[in-house]
């Protein structure tokens, strides 16, 4: 399964395919975001993705592991209803907080872990 998606801000900056070599790019890009990050806070604009397939929500429930192991947090942003489904079908709506739009996300997410 592929999905289109516009992923802004993060190194991809244009409507792509999500093939597996796109897909690897994009787990690198979430590694390079995620290791070493003690507390840090991620979120991830949806918005145009209206299907994801299962290499890409690994890359996601990955990205979750990482960030939880040093209390960090990610959330999703802009959940086409087919993805939201999807995420409670497979239960995976349960790890990641999920927000309307992005600016929601972003400023949840700011208060969702404790100030130092």
């Amino acid at each position: 399964m592929s999905a289109r998606a516009e992923a802004r801000g993060s190194g991809f900056d244009t409507s792509v395919k999500f093939c597996a070599g796109v897909i690897e790019q994009i787990e690198e890009h979430f590694k390079s975001l995620t290791r070493g990050r003690p507390e840090g806070r991620l979120v991830v604009d949806f918005a145009n993705v209206q299907a994801l397939s299962s290499k890409m929500l690994g890359v996601l429930v990955t990205a979750h592991n990482e960030l939880s192991e040093q209390d960090g947090k990610i959330s999703l942003s802009n959940l086409h209803r087919t993805l939201q489904k999807l995420l409670q079908v497979t239960r995976l709506s349960d790890l990641f907080k999920i927000y309307p739009d992005r600016e929601s996300a972003i400023e949840g997410i700011g208060t969702a872990l404790p100030a130092d």
